[in-house]
Protein backbone atom coordinates (compact mmCIF):
# COMPACT_ATOMS: atom_id res chain seq x y z
CA UNK A 1 0.00 0.00 0.00
CA UNK A 2 2.53 2.34 0.51
CA UNK A 3 4.58 1.95 -2.44
CA UNK A 4 1.23 2.43 -4.44
CA UNK A 5 0.73 5.62 -2.53
CA UNK A 6 4.41 6.83 -3.25
CA UNK A 7 4.47 6.40 -6.47
CA UNK A 8 0.63 8.22 -7.15
CA UNK A 9 2.74 11.11 -4.96
CA UNK A 10 5.29 10.99 -7.96
CA UNK A 11 3.02 10.79 -10.72
CA UNK A 12 0.64 14.14 -8.96
CA UNK A 13 4.48 15.88 -8.83
CA UNK A 14 5.41 14.90 -12.21
CA UNK A 15 1.66 16.16 -13.45
CA UNK A 16 2.87 19.68 -11.82
CA UNK A 17 5.79 20.12 -13.84
CA UNK A 18 4.19 19.18 -17.17
CA UNK A 19 1.35 21.72 -16.58
CA UNK A 20 4.08 24.30 -15.31
CA UNK A 21 6.09 23.90 -18.48
CA UNK A 22 3.03 24.06 -20.85
CA UNK A 23 2.14 27.27 -19.28
CA UNK A 24 5.81 28.45 -19.36
CA UNK A 25 5.97 27.56 -23.10
CA UNK A 26 2.34 28.97 -24.03
CA UNK A 27 2.94 32.34 -22.49
CA UNK A 28 6.60 32.71 -24.14
CA UNK A 29 5.30 31.77 -27.32
CA UNK A 30 2.72 34.58 -26.68
CA UNK A 31 4.98 36.72 -25.35
CA UNK A 32 6.66 36.66 -28.98
CA UNK A 33 3.84 37.09 -30.82
CA UNK A 34 3.74 40.93 -31.09
CA UNK A 35 6.59 41.17 -32.65
CA UNK A 36 5.28 38.90 -35.50
CA UNK A 37 2.48 41.14 -35.84
CA UNK A 38 4.05 44.07 -37.74
CA UNK A 39 7.15 43.33 -39.82
CA UNK A 40 9.99 46.71 -39.94
CA UNK A 41 12.42 46.68 -41.86
CA UNK A 42 15.81 47.85 -40.03
CA UNK A 43 17.09 49.36 -43.10
CA UNK A 44 14.68 51.46 -43.93
CA UNK A 45 11.85 51.87 -41.62
CA UNK A 46 8.80 50.99 -43.87
CA UNK A 47 6.47 48.18 -42.79
CA UNK A 48 6.21 44.58 -45.15
CA UNK A 49 8.92 41.92 -46.20
CA UNK A 50 12.28 43.25 -46.45
CA UNK A 51 12.06 42.69 -50.49
CA UNK A 52 8.72 43.87 -51.05
CA UNK A 53 10.05 47.19 -49.31
CA UNK A 54 13.38 46.84 -51.73
CA UNK A 55 10.61 46.47 -54.54
CA UNK A 56 10.11 49.95 -53.73
CA UNK A 57 13.73 51.46 -54.70
CA UNK A 58 13.35 49.67 -58.19
CA UNK A 59 12.48 51.76 -61.19
CA UNK A 60 12.13 50.94 -65.41
CA UNK A 61 14.29 52.90 -67.46
CA UNK A 62 13.68 54.08 -71.21
CA UNK A 63 16.16 55.53 -73.91
CA UNK A 64 15.54 56.39 -77.16
CA UNK A 65 16.08 58.82 -80.11
CA UNK A 66 13.49 61.32 -79.02
CA UNK A 67 10.51 60.89 -76.95
CA UNK A 68 7.68 63.04 -78.75
CA UNK A 69 7.99 60.28 -81.80
CA UNK A 70 10.42 57.60 -80.94
CA UNK A 71 11.33 55.52 -83.96
CA UNK A 72 14.05 53.58 -81.68
CA UNK A 73 13.94 52.63 -77.86
CA UNK A 74 15.78 50.69 -75.40
CA UNK A 75 14.29 49.36 -71.96
CA UNK A 76 16.04 48.06 -68.43
CA UNK A 77 16.00 48.81 -64.71
CA UNK A 78 17.38 50.52 -62.24
CA UNK A 79 17.69 51.32 -58.49
CA UNK A 80 17.69 54.06 -55.85
CA UNK A 81 20.64 55.16 -53.76
CA UNK A 82 20.85 57.73 -51.45
CA UNK A 83 19.17 58.85 -47.59
CA UNK A 84 17.83 54.85 -46.94
CA UNK A 85 13.84 55.15 -47.09
CA UNK A 86 13.52 58.97 -48.44
CA UNK A 87 12.46 59.30 -51.93
CA UNK A 88 15.53 59.46 -54.16
CA UNK A 89 16.56 61.45 -57.62
CA UNK A 90 20.10 59.43 -57.85
CA UNK A 91 19.94 55.85 -59.70
CA UNK A 92 21.78 53.56 -60.46
CA UNK A 93 21.67 51.12 -63.87
CA UNK A 94 24.04 49.68 -66.68
CA UNK A 95 25.53 51.10 -68.76
CA UNK A 96 24.48 49.47 -71.65
CA UNK A 97 20.49 50.76 -71.04
CA UNK A 98 21.87 54.37 -71.83
CA UNK A 99 23.93 53.43 -74.16
CA UNK A 100 22.62 53.95 -77.90
CA UNK A 101 24.08 51.70 -80.35
CA UNK A 102 22.61 53.86 -83.56
CA UNK A 103 24.89 56.87 -82.27
CA UNK A 104 27.51 55.14 -80.86
CA UNK A 105 27.05 57.53 -77.84
CA UNK A 106 25.43 57.61 -74.36
CA UNK A 107 21.78 58.18 -75.00
CA UNK A 108 20.79 62.02 -74.16
CA UNK A 109 16.99 60.85 -74.19
CA UNK A 110 17.15 58.70 -70.56
CA UNK A 111 13.87 58.45 -68.70
CA UNK A 112 12.24 56.72 -65.91
CA UNK A 113 8.87 55.53 -66.44
CA UNK A 114 6.28 56.49 -63.20
CA UNK A 115 3.22 54.19 -64.28
CA UNK A 116 2.10 51.55 -66.59
CA UNK A 117 0.42 54.37 -68.24
CA UNK A 118 3.72 56.00 -69.19
CA UNK A 119 4.69 53.87 -72.59
CA UNK A 120 2.70 51.76 -74.93
CA UNK A 121 4.21 49.36 -77.87
CA UNK A 122 1.82 49.18 -80.88
CA UNK A 123 2.20 46.31 -82.95
CA UNK A 124 0.15 45.75 -86.92
CA UNK A 125 1.06 44.32 -89.96
CA UNK A 126 3.12 47.33 -90.85
CA UNK A 127 5.23 47.04 -87.83
CA UNK A 128 5.86 48.48 -84.65
CA UNK A 129 5.02 52.29 -83.57
CA UNK A 130 5.33 53.61 -79.73
CA UNK A 131 2.92 55.87 -77.64
CA UNK A 132 4.50 57.71 -74.97
CA UNK A 133 3.10 59.96 -72.60
CA UNK A 134 6.09 62.28 -71.17
CA UNK A 135 3.63 63.36 -68.14
CA UNK A 136 4.02 60.27 -66.79
CA UNK A 137 8.05 60.33 -67.15
CA UNK A 138 10.83 61.98 -65.52
CA UNK A 139 14.05 62.72 -67.09
CA UNK A 140 17.50 62.16 -66.42
CA UNK A 141 20.47 62.96 -66.68
CA UNK A 142 23.85 60.73 -67.23
CA UNK A 143 26.57 61.22 -64.36
CA UNK A 144 28.27 58.37 -65.43
CA UNK A 145 29.69 57.16 -67.69
CA UNK A 146 30.53 59.59 -70.56
CA UNK A 147 30.89 59.11 -74.22
CA UNK A 148 35.23 59.07 -73.07
CA UNK A 149 34.77 56.54 -70.33
CA UNK A 150 35.42 52.73 -70.60
CA UNK A 151 32.99 50.23 -71.67
CA UNK A 152 33.42 48.48 -68.35
CA UNK A 153 32.50 48.17 -65.87
CA UNK A 154 29.06 48.31 -67.12
CA UNK A 155 27.24 50.45 -64.68
CA UNK A 156 26.16 53.77 -65.03
CA UNK A 157 24.87 56.67 -62.27
CA UNK A 158 21.45 58.66 -63.32
CA UNK A 159 20.34 61.60 -61.94
CA UNK A 160 16.51 62.88 -62.14
CA UNK A 161 15.03 65.79 -62.80
CA UNK A 162 13.00 65.88 -59.47
CA UNK A 163 12.90 62.79 -56.63
CA UNK A 164 11.02 59.81 -57.86
CA UNK A 165 7.51 59.48 -56.42
CA UNK A 166 7.10 56.31 -53.89
CA UNK A 167 10.81 55.58 -54.89
CA UNK A 168 13.27 55.57 -52.43
CA UNK A 169 16.75 54.85 -51.45
CA UNK A 170 18.04 51.18 -50.98
CA UNK A 171 21.45 50.21 -48.98
CA UNK A 172 24.11 48.75 -50.65
CA UNK A 173 26.87 46.51 -49.22
CA UNK A 174 29.98 44.75 -50.72
CA UNK A 175 29.96 41.48 -52.88
CA UNK A 176 33.14 40.50 -51.50
CA UNK A 177 31.21 40.77 -48.05
CA UNK A 178 28.51 38.10 -49.56
CA UNK A 179 29.11 34.63 -48.66
CA UNK A 180 28.61 31.63 -51.54
CA UNK A 181 25.42 29.71 -51.30
CA UNK A 182 23.44 32.37 -49.70
CA UNK A 183 20.23 33.37 -51.35
CA UNK A 184 19.82 36.24 -53.46
CA UNK A 185 17.03 37.78 -55.42
CA UNK A 186 16.77 39.67 -58.77
CA UNK A 187 14.30 42.42 -58.90
CA UNK A 188 13.31 44.29 -62.36
CA UNK A 189 11.24 44.27 -65.00
CA UNK A 190 11.99 41.76 -67.69
CA UNK A 191 10.43 41.92 -70.89
CA UNK A 192 9.06 38.73 -71.18
CA UNK A 193 6.12 39.47 -68.83
CA UNK A 194 5.14 42.39 -70.83
CA UNK A 195 3.02 40.10 -73.15
CA UNK A 196 1.24 39.09 -70.50
CA UNK A 197 -0.85 42.15 -71.04
CA UNK A 198 -1.26 42.79 -74.52
CA UNK A 199 -4.89 43.48 -75.94
CA UNK A 200 -6.42 43.00 -79.44
CA UNK A 201 -8.57 45.44 -81.90
CA UNK A 202 -11.62 44.05 -83.04
CA UNK A 203 -10.83 43.36 -86.26
CA UNK A 204 -7.44 41.51 -84.94
CA UNK A 205 -5.02 43.26 -86.68
CA UNK A 206 -3.26 45.24 -84.07
CA UNK A 207 -1.84 44.49 -80.18
CA UNK A 208 -1.71 47.36 -77.76
CA UNK A 209 0.79 46.15 -75.07
CA UNK A 210 1.26 48.47 -72.38
CA UNK A 211 4.72 49.03 -70.54
CA UNK A 212 4.26 47.57 -66.68
CA UNK A 213 6.62 50.05 -65.13
CA UNK A 214 4.66 50.43 -61.68
CA UNK A 215 6.08 49.27 -58.44
CA UNK A 216 3.48 46.18 -58.28
CA UNK A 217 4.54 45.20 -62.29
CA UNK A 218 8.49 44.65 -61.06
CA UNK A 219 9.39 40.79 -60.37
CA UNK A 220 11.13 38.82 -58.30
CA UNK A 221 13.03 35.67 -58.71
CA UNK A 222 14.87 33.69 -56.20
CA UNK A 223 18.54 31.70 -56.27
CA UNK A 224 21.66 31.15 -54.71
CA UNK A 225 24.67 32.95 -54.89
CA UNK A 226 27.19 30.75 -56.69
CA UNK A 227 30.46 32.02 -57.01
CA UNK A 228 32.53 35.29 -57.01
CA UNK A 229 34.87 36.05 -60.52
CA UNK A 230 36.40 37.78 -62.98
CA UNK A 231 34.65 37.96 -66.23
CA UNK A 232 36.92 37.76 -68.73
CA UNK A 233 34.38 39.16 -71.83
CA UNK A 234 33.83 41.75 -69.79
CA UNK A 235 37.40 43.21 -69.43
CA UNK A 236 37.68 40.92 -65.99
CA UNK A 237 35.24 42.76 -64.02
CA UNK A 238 34.00 41.11 -61.21
CA UNK A 239 31.03 39.39 -61.20
CA UNK A 240 28.34 37.24 -59.11
CA UNK A 241 27.32 33.76 -61.02
CA UNK A 242 23.85 33.38 -59.48
CA UNK A 243 20.92 31.17 -60.09
CA UNK A 244 18.08 33.53 -60.06
CA UNK A 245 16.42 34.13 -63.84
CA UNK A 246 17.03 37.16 -65.45
CA UNK A 247 15.74 37.95 -69.04
CA UNK A 248 15.99 41.13 -71.41
CA UNK A 249 14.94 44.09 -68.77
CA UNK A 250 16.42 42.73 -65.66
CA UNK A 251 19.49 44.41 -66.77
CA UNK A 252 20.43 47.30 -64.39
CA UNK A 253 18.27 46.11 -61.69
CA UNK A 254 19.20 45.18 -58.27
CA UNK A 255 20.73 41.71 -57.07
CA UNK A 256 19.77 41.58 -52.75
CA UNK A 257 19.90 39.57 -50.26
CA UNK A 258 16.76 38.46 -47.89
CA UNK A 259 17.34 41.68 -46.13
CA UNK A 260 16.83 43.65 -49.31
CA UNK A 261 20.42 44.63 -49.47
CA UNK A 262 21.78 45.27 -52.89
CA UNK A 263 25.25 43.54 -53.68
CA UNK A 264 25.01 43.13 -57.10
CA UNK A 265 23.72 44.73 -60.71
CA UNK A 266 21.77 42.37 -62.72
CA UNK A 267 23.48 42.54 -65.89
CA UNK A 268 24.52 39.25 -68.06
CA UNK A 269 22.78 36.29 -68.95
CA UNK A 270 24.74 33.67 -70.80
CA UNK A 271 24.14 30.18 -72.27
CA UNK A 272 20.96 28.26 -72.36
CA UNK A 273 18.36 29.30 -75.23
CA UNK A 274 19.63 32.56 -76.71
CA UNK A 275 16.45 33.97 -78.28
CA UNK A 276 14.20 37.09 -77.46
CA UNK A 277 12.60 35.41 -74.27
CA UNK A 278 14.97 32.44 -73.96
CA UNK A 279 16.43 31.44 -70.66
CA UNK A 280 20.02 32.00 -69.66
CA UNK A 281 22.27 29.01 -68.21
CA UNK A 282 24.43 31.83 -66.69
CA UNK A 283 23.22 35.25 -65.05
CA UNK A 284 25.88 37.28 -63.69
CA UNK A 285 25.36 40.57 -61.42
CA UNK A 286 28.45 43.07 -61.95
CA UNK A 287 29.95 43.82 -58.06
CA UNK A 288 28.13 46.82 -55.99
CA UNK A 289 31.81 47.53 -55.04
CA UNK A 290 32.09 49.51 -58.64
CA UNK A 291 29.06 51.88 -57.46
CA UNK A 292 29.84 52.04 -54.40
CA UNK A 293 33.12 53.69 -55.88
CA UNK A 294 31.54 55.86 -58.65
CA UNK A 295 29.11 57.33 -55.79
CA UNK A 296 32.00 58.17 -53.84
CA UNK A 297 34.00 59.75 -56.79
CA UNK A 298 30.93 61.99 -57.60
CA UNK A 299 30.67 63.21 -53.72
CA UNK A 300 26.98 61.58 -54.20
CA UNK A 301 25.51 60.78 -50.37
CA UNK A 302 24.61 56.36 -49.92
CA UNK A 303 24.50 54.40 -47.57
CA UNK A 304 26.56 51.11 -47.19
CA UNK A 305 25.82 48.21 -44.90
CA UNK A 306 27.34 47.73 -42.65
CA UNK A 307 28.27 51.16 -41.50
CA UNK A 308 31.57 51.95 -40.57
CA UNK A 309 31.17 55.66 -39.72
CA UNK A 310 30.83 56.53 -36.54
CA UNK A 311 28.70 59.72 -36.79
CA UNK A 312 26.39 58.04 -39.38
CA UNK A 313 26.10 55.07 -36.79
CA UNK A 314 25.04 57.53 -33.65
CA UNK A 315 22.40 59.17 -36.21
CA UNK A 316 20.94 55.43 -37.21
CA UNK A 317 21.51 54.24 -33.42
CA UNK A 318 18.78 57.60 -32.48
CA UNK A 319 16.46 57.16 -35.30
CA UNK A 320 16.65 52.94 -34.74
CA UNK A 321 15.66 54.34 -30.88
CA UNK A 322 12.95 56.39 -32.22
CA UNK A 323 11.18 53.65 -34.13
CA UNK A 324 11.52 51.26 -31.49
CA UNK A 325 9.98 53.76 -29.11
CA UNK A 326 6.76 53.77 -31.58
CA UNK A 327 7.11 50.06 -32.11
CA UNK A 328 7.28 49.87 -27.98
CA UNK A 329 4.36 52.07 -27.74
CA UNK A 330 2.10 50.11 -29.91
CA UNK A 331 2.79 46.51 -28.26
CA UNK A 332 2.42 47.55 -24.84
CA UNK A 333 -1.43 47.45 -24.83
CA UNK A 334 -1.32 43.88 -26.52
CA UNK A 335 1.38 43.13 -23.49
CA UNK A 336 -0.53 44.12 -20.87
CA UNK A 337 -2.92 40.98 -20.13
CA UNK A 338 0.67 38.91 -21.43
CA UNK A 339 2.23 40.27 -17.61
CA UNK A 340 -0.87 39.43 -16.05
CA UNK A 341 -0.44 35.48 -16.97
CA UNK A 342 3.35 35.81 -15.90
CA UNK A 343 1.88 37.00 -12.65
CA UNK A 344 -0.65 33.95 -12.48
CA UNK A 345 2.29 31.70 -13.50
CA UNK A 346 4.26 32.79 -10.79
CA UNK A 347 2.10 32.22 -8.00
CA UNK A 348 1.74 29.02 -9.42
CA UNK A 349 4.99 28.34 -9.38
CA UNK A 350 5.40 29.09 -5.76
CA UNK A 351 2.09 27.30 -4.92
CA UNK A 352 4.03 24.43 -6.17
CA UNK A 353 7.32 24.53 -4.80
CA UNK A 354 5.47 25.41 -1.05
CA UNK A 355 3.90 21.57 -2.10
CA UNK A 356 7.12 20.06 -3.10
CA UNK A 357 8.31 21.28 0.37
CA UNK A 358 5.70 19.83 2.00
CA UNK A 359 5.55 16.30 0.55
CA UNK A 360 9.27 16.21 1.10
CA UNK A 361 9.20 17.25 4.58
CA UNK A 362 6.17 14.72 5.07
CA UNK A 363 8.59 11.60 3.37
CA UNK A 364 11.95 12.47 5.73
CA UNK A 365 10.27 12.40 8.99
CA UNK A 366 8.19 9.08 7.83
CA UNK A 367 11.99 7.80 6.67
CA UNK A 368 13.18 8.67 10.19
CA UNK A 369 10.59 7.01 12.18
CA UNK A 370 11.25 3.77 10.44
CA UNK A 371 14.41 3.59 10.90
CA UNK A 372 14.47 4.79 14.45
CA UNK A 373 15.89 1.64 16.69
CA UNK A 374 18.68 0.66 14.32
CA UNK A 375 20.32 -1.71 14.28
CA UNK A 376 18.87 -3.75 17.20
CA UNK A 377 22.21 -4.84 18.31
CA UNK A 378 24.42 -2.09 18.38
CA UNK A 379 26.47 -0.25 16.09
CA UNK A 380 27.70 -1.86 13.28
CA UNK A 381 31.54 -2.32 12.80
CA UNK A 382 33.28 -0.10 10.28
CA UNK A 383 34.81 -1.82 7.00
CA UNK A 384 39.21 -1.95 8.17
CA UNK A 385 40.85 1.39 6.95
CA UNK A 386 42.53 0.36 3.24
CA UNK A 387 46.32 -0.07 3.28
CA UNK A 388 48.79 -0.07 0.52
CA UNK A 389 51.76 -1.91 0.69
CA UNK A 390 54.79 -2.77 -1.71
CA UNK A 391 52.50 -5.48 -3.87
CA UNK A 392 49.41 -2.44 -4.46
CA UNK A 393 49.32 -0.90 -7.80
CA UNK A 394 50.68 2.98 -7.25
CA UNK A 395 48.64 5.75 -8.32
CA UNK A 396 50.19 6.91 -11.15
CA UNK A 397 51.06 10.91 -10.54
CA UNK A 398 47.86 13.72 -11.89
CA UNK A 399 49.43 15.37 -15.14
CA UNK A 400 48.87 19.29 -14.79
CA UNK A 401 46.36 20.63 -17.59
CA UNK A 402 48.99 23.72 -18.60
CA UNK A 403 51.61 20.97 -19.28
CA UNK A 404 52.19 20.47 -23.19
CA UNK A 405 50.44 17.93 -24.67
CA UNK A 406 52.84 17.99 -27.59
CA UNK A 407 55.79 20.04 -29.01
CA UNK A 408 54.79 22.75 -31.89
CA UNK A 409 57.51 22.33 -34.73
CA UNK A 410 59.11 25.33 -36.38
CA UNK A 411 57.10 26.29 -39.28
CA UNK A 412 59.31 26.93 -42.88
CA UNK A 413 58.87 30.38 -44.55
CA UNK A 414 58.19 29.11 -47.77
CA UNK A 415 55.51 29.21 -50.17
CA UNK A 416 52.79 26.81 -48.33
CA UNK A 417 52.65 23.63 -50.47
CA UNK A 418 49.74 20.76 -49.97
CA UNK A 419 52.44 19.17 -48.71
CA UNK A 420 53.74 21.07 -45.77
CA UNK A 421 50.77 23.24 -45.31
CA UNK A 422 49.07 26.90 -45.70
CA UNK A 423 49.81 30.11 -44.83
CA UNK A 424 46.57 31.91 -44.15
CA UNK A 425 45.60 35.60 -43.46
CA UNK A 426 43.25 35.98 -40.25
CA UNK A 427 40.77 38.64 -39.82
CA UNK A 428 40.63 39.67 -36.00
CA UNK A 429 38.34 42.72 -36.57
CA UNK A 430 37.04 45.39 -38.12
CA UNK A 431 35.45 44.68 -41.26
CA UNK A 432 36.77 41.51 -42.39
CA UNK A 433 36.01 40.36 -38.77
CA UNK A 434 36.38 36.38 -38.81
CA UNK A 435 36.80 36.09 -42.48
CA UNK A 436 40.22 33.65 -43.65
CA UNK A 437 42.02 34.11 -46.81
CA UNK A 438 44.70 31.96 -48.42
CA UNK A 439 47.92 33.63 -49.10
CA UNK A 440 49.52 32.46 -52.19
CA UNK A 441 51.59 33.74 -54.24
CA UNK A 442 50.67 37.43 -53.98
CA UNK A 443 47.77 39.26 -51.65
CA UNK A 444 46.57 42.93 -52.16
CA UNK A 445 44.23 44.59 -49.23
CA UNK A 446 42.47 47.52 -50.49
CA UNK A 447 39.43 49.18 -51.51
CA UNK A 448 40.14 48.93 -55.51
CA UNK A 449 38.16 45.58 -56.90
CA UNK A 450 40.71 45.40 -59.82
CA UNK A 451 43.94 45.31 -57.76
CA UNK A 452 43.18 44.01 -54.54
CA UNK A 453 41.91 40.08 -53.30
CA UNK A 454 41.01 41.48 -49.87
CA UNK A 455 38.56 43.51 -50.95
CA UNK A 456 37.11 45.87 -48.64
CA UNK A 457 33.44 48.04 -49.19
CA UNK A 458 34.37 51.12 -51.20
CA UNK A 459 33.40 53.67 -48.11
CA UNK A 460 35.82 51.87 -45.68
CA UNK A 461 37.21 54.73 -43.45
CA UNK A 462 41.33 54.37 -42.89
CA UNK A 463 41.76 51.82 -45.63
CA UNK A 464 42.95 53.06 -49.59
CA UNK A 465 42.66 51.62 -52.81
CA UNK A 466 45.75 49.55 -52.90
CA UNK A 467 46.69 49.69 -48.79
CA UNK A 468 48.97 46.46 -48.57
CA UNK A 469 50.23 43.83 -49.94
CA UNK A 470 51.90 40.27 -49.10
CA UNK A 471 54.31 38.02 -51.43
CA UNK A 472 56.56 35.67 -50.43
CA UNK A 473 59.83 36.55 -51.20
CA UNK A 474 63.52 34.58 -50.13
CA UNK A 475 62.03 32.36 -48.75
CA UNK A 476 59.96 34.62 -46.03
CA UNK A 477 56.80 36.04 -45.77
CA UNK A 478 56.72 39.55 -46.99
CA UNK A 479 54.59 42.63 -45.78
CA UNK A 480 54.61 45.71 -47.83
CA UNK A 481 52.89 49.01 -47.34
CA UNK A 482 51.77 50.47 -50.89
CA UNK A 483 51.88 54.09 -50.06
CA UNK A 484 48.59 54.23 -48.37
CA UNK A 485 47.22 56.86 -47.00
CA UNK A 486 46.57 55.61 -43.00
CA UNK A 487 49.39 53.62 -42.85
CA UNK A 488 49.96 50.26 -42.10
CA UNK A 489 51.04 49.45 -38.52
CA UNK A 490 52.98 46.43 -37.90
CA UNK A 491 54.23 45.64 -33.46
CA UNK A 492 52.62 49.35 -33.09
CA UNK A 493 54.64 50.92 -35.37
CA UNK A 494 53.76 52.66 -39.10
CA UNK A 495 56.03 51.23 -41.58
CA UNK A 496 57.28 53.38 -44.80
CA UNK A 497 55.93 52.68 -47.65
CA UNK A 498 57.73 50.34 -49.96
CA UNK A 499 59.23 48.55 -46.27
CA UNK A 500 59.49 45.56 -46.73
CA UNK A 501 58.73 43.60 -43.14
CA UNK A 502 59.13 39.99 -42.92
CA UNK A 503 56.60 38.17 -40.96
CA UNK A 504 56.40 34.89 -39.41
CA UNK A 505 53.02 32.95 -38.03
CA UNK A 506 51.36 34.49 -35.41
CA UNK A 507 52.40 38.15 -36.34
CA UNK A 508 49.72 40.70 -36.15
CA UNK A 509 49.02 43.66 -38.37
CA UNK A 510 46.99 46.52 -38.82
CA UNK A 511 45.51 48.94 -41.53
CA UNK A 512 44.78 52.29 -40.41
CA UNK A 513 43.64 51.97 -36.86
CA UNK A 514 43.53 48.75 -34.54
CA UNK A 515 40.04 47.87 -36.07
CA UNK A 516 41.34 46.38 -39.26
CA UNK A 517 43.51 43.78 -37.92
CA UNK A 518 44.84 40.79 -39.25
CA UNK A 519 47.11 37.70 -37.78
CA UNK A 520 49.72 35.30 -39.79
CA UNK A 521 48.64 32.01 -39.07
CA UNK A 522 50.18 28.45 -40.60
CA UNK A 523 47.83 25.64 -40.66
CA UNK A 524 49.56 22.04 -41.14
Amino acid sequence: MRKTCHKFRKSGICRICFVMTVMASLVLSMMSFPNKMTRVSAATGFSGSPLSVAKQGVVRIVQADNIEDPEYLALGSGFGVGVIGEETDIFVTNRHVVYNEYTGRISDYVYILLDDEALTIVTSMSGYSFETNPDHMIRCSVLYPTDDDPEYPDIAILKAERPVPGRHALQLQSAQLADDGIAVYAIGYPGSADDMGTSYNSSGTQAMTPIPASIEASTITDGILSRKMRFSSADDTWVIQQTAQINHGNSGGPLVTEDGIVIGINTYGMGGELSDNGLSEYKLAVFADYAIAQLENLGIEYNVFPETDEDDEDEDDDEDEDEDEDVRDEENDISVYLWILVIALAVLLVVFIVILIVVLAKRKRRKKQMIQGYPPNGPVPMDPPLVHDSNTIPVPPVRNSFEPVMSVPNVPMQPATSGTGEFRLQALGGTMAGRSFPIQGEIALGRDPARCQVLYPGSTKGVSGYHCRLYFADSSLILEDMGSSFGTYYKGRRINPGEKIALNPGDVFYLGHEAESFRIDFIM
